[in-house]
């Protein structure tokens, strides 16, 4: 379910190179890998919590911590576009470029594909209700100061 949003994003990349803000292409392709890796790894945390089942109707409750929940709500609100993030700065920038001086019906069509992107990405979130341990069994402090960084970049990226 992760992956799907990234084809949305593709697209979009793509249609910023055909309105040819190219440095704008760039600022959304690092953003978005911020925070998708920050997902895929707190995906990855997820699934180590639930003995590798990847079936999320499953599993209800996975014991996570609470770093891996704060930081994959907030790689869910940068995809979203969340107001200040640095989704929100790079898709933004892009949608204002082509709603301003280009076609106005792709820009609608790039909208509704950013808020279908958001619709399924909360639905992610909330097929779980995580129970929130202070500290998730088999995680060494380094890979628990991996989420904690890019959540970090991710929220200053933009500025």
């Amino acid at each position: 379910m992760i992956a799907f949003s990234t084809l949305s994003q593709l697209g979009l990349m793509v249609y910023s190179v055909g309105i040819g803000v190219l440095n704008l292409t760039l600022f959304h392709l690092l953003t978005h890998a911020l925070f998708k890796a920050k997902m895929f790894i707190c995906a990855g945390y997820i699934l180590m919590a639930t003995n590798h089942n990847q079936d999320l109707r499953c599993v209800y409750s996975p014991p996570v911590s609470w770093v891996t929940l704060v930081s994959l709500w907030l790689s869910v609100f940068n995809l979203k576009g969340g107001l200040y993030l640095s989704g929100f700065m790079s898709k933004d920038s892009i949608l204002d470029t082509g709603f301003n001086f280009f076609n106005v019906v792709l820009g609608i069509v790039f909208s509704v594909s950013l808020c279908l992107t958001a619709l399924y990405s909360l639905r992610m979130l909330l097929s779980f209700r995580g129970r929130i341990y202070r500290r998730q069994v088999g995680l060494n402090i380094g890979s628990r100061l991996v989420p904690i960084y890019l959540s970090f970049l991710s929220l200053v990226f933009g500025w």
